[in-house]
């Protein structure tokens, strides 16, 4: 039990007193007046205060009856506990029993009496007045608290008539203590300093007392509290558990209010007769705590709140369980690099390994069944001798804490029974690749002439992913094996692709695929020849090409250079009109401007040489007139263009020039020459193959690019197109510079150009 600490203080008492205890600071001062009262008795002035660890009393009276009220007013609040409910009734009740102030000096006496208790949460606070109004609360905000300081005049409390005037009332204020900082009550006499009462140091208070109690008829009283923060004791904590790891169990709760911290505790019953400190967490957020809890014992745990070293009530037991296990989720099984299978699963935090179970059948019955992997990590390698269609289920296990209660298996995954089909993504003359299948360690691709039947091909076995082709036109496809002589877990045989080697020709089906393309291609030609005709032929010349033999008769290039002269001559023309109606528009603009001069010159008679009033457009005008008369007229225009040629008519001019050179070929032949080249056209290139004698080569070259027809004739049922192709070099080849097109599909080099 706490010690009691007893404090009254009245006119011979010390100036100032003060303490610290529980409830928090306190100081407290009784100064006796310096004037005689105008009435025996109304100058006494007393303080009353009782207190321990968990309550406080106080009262101070002023008046005739102040010693004995005060006394047995803070006795009273002190050894009898108020109902919040109903008070102020207990000292209302006290005041009106005559009985117990007997022989009570008469006349008006005023108090200020309260009770504090801390022992309960949220505290208490119970005040009553009568006759005075010397009392403050201020809260944590330090904001006053409202209070009914409405005195009625002479009120107070008599020993005959008890509470005066009769429509007087006892006023109170109770509540909670928590919130709370500071309590100052005052006597009548100390108003004047009453409301700077907080703020005053101990020497200035000291001599304010005595400043005032000289001048005062009445004496001085003061009491002033500094309450501590009232430790709410916090609420239960509401413990749960989880595993979180194979070994690792954490213990989580939500946060409480009024919790400053919180303290784990463990025992082996439920009672907690034997307790032993887990943790003190001083940290009000941290709200969970990991152990592992012993394997073979039963043990239990609980959290207690803590505010600010007061536990509150402890939670209520717990213990912790064997875990319960999750089954994992496995995926659908795989095939292996080296032809077995890869199993893999969802993993448990909770779980120490993991049992994987095959059998031959989803049903796995017991006599079917076998475990054949237990490890810890969640994958799985079967051998390649694993038959092939299996059923596979697994289940999580954990040895330390739930050794005899694994999870549910999980849903079974049935092996494949076939490996994937290539694909082939690389296919050329001379190389086919297809995509690697997993588990696969063998390829047969099957090899079949075009002209035979599918069964009467070859099987060709190799481990990599591409192969050669053959000489000659044929059928491929390929299969992946585990093991060549494993028939049962090959995969399907791939779409069939036909390769060509190059210096092969193509299919009757595929000329009458190339005649409508070269069709187009000759089409192309004639549109972009006029552009293309002289940038080509100065390129040919430059390289001083050989003429090759010419299919275009004589008639058509006589034709040719009489279009050239026409040329010509229709251009110095146009140059000879352009030339005449600017001299004739001179001249015309010229007498306009000299008749508005005539008009504008102040003379009488005026001058045909421009003097210094002419206007510079008349003498510009007059210039022109005169270089116009200079000009000569050509009637007849020179078939020899001269420097005023257009670029039209030279090309005309060239074309004739080296179609001169050419020789008629009235019936080319349809073999080419030895070192001629061979062209056909696939798709949207043509492409030229060097023949015999030399070795064996393809160069490319687009539709898209310069291609100008020369010349087109009829020999029997072909026909002949003489087509510009340019010089171009592709993978160290020359492309033919002057080719003709031979009957549908081919063209022939007619220069003899590499």
């Amino acid at each position: 039990m706490s010690s009691v600490q007893r404090l009254q203080l009245g006119p011979d008492a010390a100036p100032i007193q003060q303490g610290r205890s529980s409830h928090g600071r306190w100081r407290a001062a009784v100064q006796p007046a310096g004037q005689a009262p105008s009435a025996p008795g109304a100058s006494d002035v007393t303080l009353n205060m009782i207190q321990d660890a968990d309550r406080l009393a106080f009262a101070l009276a002023e008046g005739p009856a102040a010693a004995l009220v005060g006394e047995r007013l803070a006795d009273l609040l002190w050894t009898r506990a108020p109902d919040g409910d109903d008070w102020p009734a207990p000292v209302h009740g006290w005041l009106t029993d005559g009985d117990t102030f007997a022989g009570a000096p008469d006349g008006l006496t005023g108090f200020v009496a309260g009770r504090l208790e801390r022992n309960i949460a949220g505290g208490r606070i119970y005040l009553a007045w009568l006759g005075m109004t010397g009392v403050r609360l201020i809260d944590r905000t330090r904001s006053l608290v409202d209070l009914d300081l409405a005195v009625l005049p002479d009120e107070g409390w008599t020993p005959a008539g008890q509470i005066e005037p009769p429509v007087a009332t006892l006023h109170a204020h109770h509540g909670a203590l928590y919130g709370l900082e500071r309590l100052f009550v005052f006597s009548t006499g100390a108003r004047p300093i009453g409301s700077d009462l907080p703020d005053l140091p101990q020497a200035e208070l000291q001599h304010a007392l005595e400043d005032w109690a000289a001048e005062a008829g009445r004496g001085l009283a003061i009491f002033d509290l500094q309450l501590n923060p009232l430790l709410i004791e916090p609420d239960r904590v509401a413990v749960r558990y989880r595993w979180t790891s194979p070994d690792t169990c954490t213990l989580t709760w939500d946060p409480v209010e009024h919790a400053t911290g919180y303290r784990v505790e463990e025992s082996p019953t439920p009672a907690f007769d034997e307790i032993a400190l887990l943790a003190e967490l001083t940290d009000q957020r941290q709200v969970q705590y990991r152990l592992s809890p012993p394997v073979n014992s039963q043990r239990y745990y609980r959290v207690v709140p803590i505010n600010r070293g007061v536990a509150g009530t402890p939670g209520e037991p717990l213990a912790v369980t064997p875990l319960g296990l999750s089954a994992p989720v496995m995926e659908p099984v795989r095939w292996a690099v080296d032809g077995g299978y890869t199993l893999r699963w969802s993993p448990v935090a909770q779980a120490t390994g993991y049992e994987i179970e095959t059998a031959p059948s989803a049903a796995f019955e017991p006599h079917e069944s076998a475990i054949v992997y237990r490890g810890e990590v969640s994958e799985a390698h079967l051998p390649p001798d694993t038959p092939p269609q299996s059923f596979f289920r697994v289940r999580a296990i954990n040895a330390l804490y739930a050794p005899h209660a694994p999870s549910d298996w999980s849903r079974p995954q049935q092996a494949p029974a076939r490996l994937d089909t290539p694909v082939f993504t690389q296919v050329s003359g001379r190389k086919l690749a297809w995509t690697p299948v997993p588990g696969a360690r063998q390829y047969a691709v099957h090899v079949t002439p075009r002209d035979q039947d599918e069964g009467q091909g070859d099987d060709y076995f190799t481990p990599e992913t591409s192969c050669g082709v053959a000489g000659q036109p044929a059928i491929y496809r390929v299969r992946a094996l585990r093991t060549p002589d494993d028939a049962r877990t090959a995969s399907e045989w791939s779409e069939a692709v036909t390769i060509s080697p190059p210096g092969h020709a193509a299919p009757t089906g595929e000329s009458r695929f190339l005649a409508p393309l070269m069709a187009g291609a000759a089409l192309v030609a004639l549109i972009l020849g006029a552009a293309l005709g002289a940038a080509g032929l100065n390129v040919y010349r430059d390289h001083k090409a050989t003429a090759p033999p010419t299919l275009i008769p004589q008639a058509r290039l006589d034709e040719t250079a009489t279009a050239a002269a026409r040329g010509v001559e229709h251009a110095t023309a146009v140059v000879q009109l352009g030339a005449q109606n600017t001299a004739l528009s001179g001249t015309l603009q010229a007498a306009i401007d000299a008749e508005e001069t005539r008009a504008h010159i102040p003379t009488l008679t005026p001058s045909y040489t421009p003097d210094a009033t002419g206007t510079l457009a008349a003498a510009f005008d007059a210039g022109l007139t005169a270089t116009a008369a200079r000009w000569t007229e050509t009637p007849t225009p020179s078939i020899t263009p001269d420097a005023t040629e257009t670029l039209a008519a030279a090309f005309d001019a060239g074309l004739t020039a080296t179609a001169a050179r050419w020789t008629d070929t009235p019936t080319p032949s349809i073999t080419p020459p030895p070192g001629a080249c061979i062209a056909r056209v696939r798709d949207d290139r043509i492409a030229i193959v060097r023949s015999a004698p030399g070795p064996a080569g393809v160069a490319l070259a687009r539709l898209a690019e310069p291609l100008v027809v020369l010349e087109q004739a009829t020999a029997g049922s072909d026909t002949w197109l003489r087509v510009w192709l340019g010089e171009q070099e592709r993978d160290g080849w020359i492309l033919a510079r002057v080719v003709s097109l031979a009957p549908p599909g081919c063209l022939r080099d007619l220069a003899g150009g590499d």
